[in-house]
């Protein structure tokens, strides 16, 4: 007589994760990189290993996913990064104005032909009448050829200055 055995093996064949940095891009300074949500373990081509980068640097980037079952893919990405662009903004060569200085003519920010806000502006006028006393601020915000943008802040002082010669003299 004969003996036969028969042994069945259920074989599960798991999808393989699917991280997606998207389409090669041209972007600025700043942009984050993505290796999707939801996978156990992230290693990105520079150390890191976590969900999400920041991208700083024109460069080829590469993260593997690790799902729950310990399966693995990568995908990738070359970026090409642009700077943004440098500002220079001192609006005042002194921090603190008295209300009685009369129309303060503030520094130019640098590069020319971005966008200045504060209280009491009018172009590169200041009127420290036209605000309270206390700290003011201004805000630069440039935008390049690139659509790549910066801002730069500075702030005065505002005081009534009783007693106190302003600060232009009088």
């Amino acid at each position: 007589p004969y003996c036969l055995s028969k042994t069945f093996y259920t074989i599960t064949v798991n999808d393989l994760p699917q991280p997606m940095l998207g389409n090669d891009t041209t972007a600025c300074e700043g942009l984050i990189l993505d290796g999707g949500i939801g996978f156990a373990n992230y290693l990105w081509n520079n150390g890191a290993t976590t969900q999400t980068i920041i991208a700083n640097n024109s460069a080829t980037y590469t993260v593997t996913v690790t799902d729950a079952n310990g399966c693995k893919a990568s995908d990738v990405m070359v970026a090409v990064i642009n700077l943004n662009p440098q500002i220079v903004f001192n609006a005042f060569a002194i921090d603190t104005l008295c209300k009685n200085a009369g129309i303060q003519t503030i520094a130019a920010p640098s590069p020319i032909g971005g966008t200045l806000t504060g209280n009491g502006l009018i172009g590169l006028n200041f009127d420290p009448t036209a605000v309270a006393n206390g700290w003011n601020y201004f805000l630069y915000t440039y935008t390049d050829s690139n659509s790549c943008s910066n801002t730069a802040t500075d702030s005065v002082w505002v005081d009534d200055c009783l007693g106190i010669n302003s600060a232009n003299g009088n």
